[in-house]
């Protein structure tokens, strides 16, 4: 049977919104394999074979898979489907062509399906009772990286040629499915979306490096997208992924603390955090996933505003506040 090409670029919108989902990623990475029945395609990726029919012929109608063979077998058609290319490709044309919103509604239905499944996994391990996280293949991490678009290129496709062996079954004992998903963008470009200005933003000229007397902060990780931030109506008061909220009790001088425990992602303002603290108000937090604090929140801030502090992910705070929340860790 004749090869697929190596990549396609996404045409539509509706293709674009299809493939926003990591369980329809998981079968045109099946198909791009080898042809398979939708069925088929359920066993490999352990789905019920109704859920898998439906995602295949959902690819199908956007043009993402096709079938390319039909077989009978004791009296019932099989169909057999092929992605149309082994990976696929989102053009800068079509971006620019999007309207705003369904990107941002599409952005969120494919996050929302990586944490989804990395929180089931985490409540999963917890719940059985398993300590040592070394035996499984939960990762939550972050860096800052300094490179230009052609070495962070160059980086990722050899960092990514390392996991190609692993694309199929190997029959190999104690072998298990693994998701892995890779989410990088410019640093700038979230700290300028997430500014409270109102003017335009500089062109982004190449950055200098740090003078040595005074080194540049460099955080665990890069502020997440705005769709990850709480909005207005989902403060870090009530976090939308929000496990458990307790009421209040007496914390550090006098003040009234909130208990709050987050599994997902959420980000502290200045502006949230002054608002506690003009309310005698502080945090007891106790977040599993990923903890930001604004660049522009200040040590005395978060002093002032967290009590308590106990995490199990990604940190991303200025170094001055990095130095507080060590002191409130528990």
């Amino acid at each position: 049977m004749d090869d697929i090409p190596e990549a396609y670029d996404l045409e539509t919108i509706d293709q674009l919104r299809a493939i926003a989902d990591s369980l329809r990623v998981r079968i045109v990475e099946a198909l791009a394999l080898r042809p398979m029945t939708a069925t088929q395609v359920g066993e490999e990726l352990g789905e019920p074979a109704p859920k898998a029919h439906y995602h295949v012929r959902e690819l199908e109608r956007v043009g993402l898979v096709r079938m390319v063979e039909t077989r009978e077998r004791g009296g019932i058609l099989e169909k057999y489907y092929r992605a149309v290319a082994r990976a696929m490709r989102v053009p800068a044309t079509l971006l620019r062509s999007a309207p705003p919103d369904v990107l941002a509604e599409t952005l969120n239905a494919f996050l929302n399906s990586v944490t989804t499944g990395f929180q089931t996994a985490m409540s999963g391990l917890m719940a059985s009772g398993l300590t040592n996280f070394d035996e499984t293949a939960l990762n939550l991490s972050g860096s800052a990286l300094w490179m230009t678009p052609k070495e962070y290129q160059a980086t990722l496709k050899q960092a990514l040629d390392l996991f190609k062996p692993y694309s199929e079954r190997r029959g190999v004992e104690n072998e298990r499915e693994i998701s892995l998903t890779v989410i990088s963008y410019d640093a700038r470009l979230a700290r300028t979306a997430n500014s409270e200005s109102t003017l335009a933003p500089e062109p982004l000229a190449p950055l200098a490096p740090p003078r040595s007397s005074t080194p540049s902060p460099a955080p665990l990780s890069p502020e997440p997208p705005e769709p990850l931030a709480p909005t207005p109506a989902e403060s870090p008061r009530a976090p939308k992924r929000a496990d458990v909220t307790v009421g209040f009790s007496n914390g550090e001088k006098g003040n009234m603390t909130r208990k709050v425990v987050v599994a997902g992602a959420v980000n502290f303002s200045r502006r949230e955090l002054e608002e506690m603290a003009a309310k005698g108000e502080q945090y007891d937090l106790n977040v599993f996933g990923y903890l930001s604090f604004a660049h522009d929140v200040s040590a005395d801030l978060a002093r002032r505003t967290i009590a308590r502090l106990s995490y199990h992910g990604v940190l991303n705070a200025p170094d001055s506040v990095r130095e507080v929340l060590k002191e409130k860790e528990r």
